[in-house]
């Protein structure tokens, strides 16, 4: 499905650093309130008994084979913004399967998140990775490694914590040369963001550690017709890693 004639980003530069941004941070009132209600009105379906249509299938897939030994799942999801990947895990894995969903995100996203489910103690918010001896069975990124402007590292120290899985959802990446430029799409600011070269991406976790299991390209195809051929990807990569020390149980 293509997203349209809107255009998303403007220009090409060598490095994140030297994106003309406006301002820099994503939780304002206006990301917020948007992540706020659409997470509320998918959790109010749950609620009712209904599956709610979220964009977090293959995490509801992983975490579905994740818990059918133990019947239990533990999920880190750094950059969840107010928790809709645990709203989709509660509408789609068995009842009885326990969920522990740790969210790592900027301070008003994870305010915005403990008003939202209040005393729930299945879900957590974070604003930094949290220092556990536990290490989760999933590390979730969605639509989020594309913001980070040392990508390499925060993969590398994502990958220290030896979860069984890596998922990468919604990733700006594909066979082309990293370059960063602006997302423009968001109201009343401009965002620095990462094209990412999608076998940089594998080298990384590979020499942490991992295995690419499966690759696959989102539903949606958005328009880069502003940018020389050479730049685009077309869709939106999804790359699930497994820890490929023998140690991952599915």
């Amino acid at each position: 499905m293509f997203a349209g004639p809107e255009l998303h980003w403007e220009g090409i530069y060598g490095h994140y650093c030297d994106v003309p941004v406006r301002p820099d941070n994503y939780d304002d009132e206006i990301q917020v309130k948007r992540h706020y209600e659409w997470t509320r009105a998918a959790m109010d379906k749950v609620r009712a008994g209904k599956v709610p249509y979220l964009w977090h299938r293959v995490l509801a897939v992983v975490a579905a084979m994740a818990s059918s030994r133990t019947g239990s799942v533990r999920v880190l999801d750094f950059g969840g913004a107010v928790g809709s990947g645990y709203v989709h895990l509660l509408g789609t894995l068995p009842k009885h399967v326990a969920i522990d969903y740790r969210v790592v995100d900027l301070e008003k996203m994870c305010v915005a998140g403990r008003q939202l489910f209040g005393a729930d103690a299945r879900i957590t918010f974070h604003t930094a990775l949290p220092d556990d001896d536990r290490s989760p069975d999933i590390i979730y990124l969605n639509s989020v490694l594309q913001y980070v402007e040392d990508y390499r590292g925060l993969l590398t120290k994502l990958a220290s914590i030896q979860a069984d899985f890596i998922l990468c959802t919604r990733l700006a990446a594909g066979d082309i040369l990293t370059y960063a430029t602006k997302q423009i799409n968001l109201a009343n600011k401009t965002l620095a963001y990462w094209f990412l070269n999608r076998s940089e991406v594998i080298g990384v976790l590979t020499g942490a550690g991992y295995s690419l299991v499966y690759e696959d390209l989102d539903d949606q195809e958005f328009n880069q017709n502003n940018f020389p051929e050479m730049y685009r990807i077309g869709r939106m990569r999804v790359m699930l890693f497994r820890r490929s020390d023998g140690m991952a149980q599915v």
